[in-house]
Order: C-alpha cells, then sequence, then structure tokens
C-alpha cells in the first residue's frame, strides 16, 4: 500500500475554497482506497495554513495509472484552473510506502 501526501499553501482568503474543492473533487471520482483531507481546526497550532491531502494506492503501478487517468479526463482541466486559483506555488507532494496497517 502506498499514499501520495500533498501538503498544499492555500492563497490568502481561500482556504476553505481549496477544502471545498478537494473535497468535491475526491467525492465524484469513484477510488478504491482512502482519500484523506485534513484541515487545521487549532489555530495554536503551526503550519496552520496548510491543507494536506491523502490518496492511498494498492501499488505503485495503481499510482501512476490512477494518475495518468486523471490528467487525461474530462475533469481535469477544470479542477487545475481551480486549484490553481486557490493555491500558492511550493508545497510538497510525497510518496509514501505503508510498513504496518493495525
Amino acid at each position: 500500500m502506498f499514499v501520495n501526501r500533498r501538503i498544499l499553501i492555500p492563497k490568502r482568503g481561500h482556504y476553505e475554497d481549496l477544502v471545498t474543492l478537494l473535497t468535491s473533487t475526491m467525492e465524484a471520482i469513484d477510488h478504491p482506497h482512502a482519500v484523506r483531507i485534513y484541515k487545521t481546526s487549532d489555530l495554536t497550532a503551526a503550519p496552520y495554513d496548510r491543507v494536506v491531502w491523502e490518496i492511498e494506492f494498492e501499488s505503485l503501478a495503481e499510482y501512476e495509472r490512477s494518475l495518468n487517468e486523471w490528467r487525461t479526463g474530462e475533469d481535469a482541466a477544470s479542477f487545475e484552473e481551480q486549484y490553481f486559483q486557490f493555491t500558492e506555488n511550493g508545497g510538497t507532494s510525497e510518496l509514501w510506502e505503508v510498513v504496518k496497517v493495525r
């Protein structure tokens, strides 16, 4: 199992717009594994201007296939236009292999 973890930097005033975009997009996709979107609920914990988006994949092959299907899909252009309106340059995209699951 692998997890693609993306840490996004929302533009000022677009924090909730980004969370809504990610949530609605992922709800519309038929992804067979867990998808999680994290937002800060305690503004005393830093960094408080980040959104984390995690998507699980069974294998690296599934990860690559899923990304290619998404990029060539009909919704990708509309998503990317909004995504770039709501995010700053930067952030990270990490790919983690899950070693142990309870």
